[in-house]
């Protein structure tokens, strides 16, 4: 089924208010009053359509930096995991199969419900808990000689950055930045919307309307774009488990073996 995105919704909207602002301005505006002062209202446009431009582009690359880092911890932590996975075949049968049946559990359970569920701002308690499990599993392995040893620290060190990667995600997931920020890239736009409606040329009414068209669509665009960036799990743009899907056909692999 055809579904329209949230970039082109906000776009849309940004247009059709901008234009109903636009005819409300020329129905109740005096314009002979505001022609009087066009130098003034072009000057002052000048400066706050740059203040809100450089504004919209710092929070866009602000927002995009962090997609991509969050995109990086979703790939690390499915990394993380597989090295688990891969150091713990150097143990005994019995903590090798525990674990790496843990691993695998973890592995679909956010693969599968997690990731699903993020959508809706939750997490899964099943996969908190499997990876306590895994925690619990490799510190409390009893090394008997010194590759076991090595083994073990370096699990512990694969197990933390797995920990540190889950809790760096679902701290994002329940992140309130967007919530914040967003009234006040609003509140600037509709400013510069404002202003480009006290151009009162009467014979340029067409023309008029279709510039203060593009520039809600470029508000709207880049509203949209940092709202997406900044809920990365959860919108149309939303970061994919493929390092999780690359573990599932590895990890089973290693169980067969």
């Amino acid at each position: 089924m055809f579904s329209i995105s949230v970039i082109t919704w906000w776009c849309l909207a940004s247009t059709v208010l901008a234009l109903l602002g636009f005819l409300a301005t020329r129905k109740y505006l005096n314009l002979a009053e505001m022609e009087q002062h066009q130098p003034f209202l072009d000057a002052t446009l000048t400066i706050v359509g740059t203040l809100v431009s450089i504004l919209l582009g710092l929070l866009v690359a602000n927002s995009v930096e962090y997609y991509e880092s969050m995109q990086a911890t979703a790939d690390n932590e499915a990394a993380s995991v597989a090295d688990v996975v891969r150091l713990v075949r150097g143990l005994p049968a019995s903590a090798r199969n525990a674990v790496t049946n843990l691993c695998i559990d973890y592995n679909q359970e956010v693969q599968y419900a997690e990731w699903k569920s993020m959508e809706s701002g939750q997490m899964s308690t099943k996969a908190g808990l499997l990876y306590l499990g895994i925690n619990d599993a490799v510190v409390n392995f009893m090394p008997t000689n010194s590759k076991e040893n090595n083994i073990q620290t370096a699990l512990i060190s694969a197990v933390q950055q797995l920990g540190d990667y889950r809790h760096t995600r679902l701290n994002a997931m329940h992140s309130t930045w967007c919530r914040r920020i967003l009234p006040v890239i609003v509140l600037c736009s509709v400013i510069v919307l404002a202003y480009t409606y006290l151009y009162t040329r009467r014979d340029k009414r067409r023309l008029h309307a279709v510039v203060i068209s593009f520039v809600a669509i470029a508000l709207g665009a880049n509203i949209a774009m940092i709202f997406l960036l900044r809920t990365p799990f959860s919108t149309d743009w939303k970061i994919e488990p493929t390092g999780f899907h690359f573990n599932e056909e590895l990890m089973h692999k290693y169980s067969d073996k």
